[in-house]
């Protein structure tokens, strides 16, 4: 059995947790989506005929990629809800930069709360 978190563990730690994880051999690795994908994986065994999985999931890799997520294993989506977030000052996004400019991906950031046309990492 793995080793619970404590309520009292930094935020420093469990901020740590949200940004890494080991790969899970998913498509979706490459696009930071890793656990999203293998939560959907687990899903499937569980989930009742009929069932629902709600997901709140941050848009930065495309919302194609993400909804291509679901629909690679089957499920149907539907939006609930969407909002944006200022991104954090410290963010390196050197990386989704690397991944743009040697595939055809282009991750999405909007400029400002109101924008509704995103841009690339490469100009964010």
């Amino acid at each position: 059995m793995s080793k619970m978190i404590t309520e009292n563990a930094s935020e420093e730690f469990l901020c740590s947790l949200s940004n890494y994880c080991a790969l899970q051999g998913f498509v979706e690795d490459q696009f930071g989506l890793d656990l999203i994908a293998r939560a959907v994986e687990e899903g499937i065994a569980v989930i009742k005929p009929m069932g629902i999985m709600i997901f709140n999931i941050g848009g930065r890799p495309g919302q194609g990629v993400c909804k291509r997520l679901f629909e690679r294993r089957g499920f149907r989506v539907t939006k609930l809800w969407q909002t944006k977030v200022i991104q954090a000052a410290d963010t390196d996004i050197s990386a989704l930069v690397e991944i743009e400019k040697n595939s055809p991906h282009c991750f999405e950031f909007f400029m400002g709360l109101a924008g509704d046309q995103p841009i690339c990492a490469r100009m964010a």
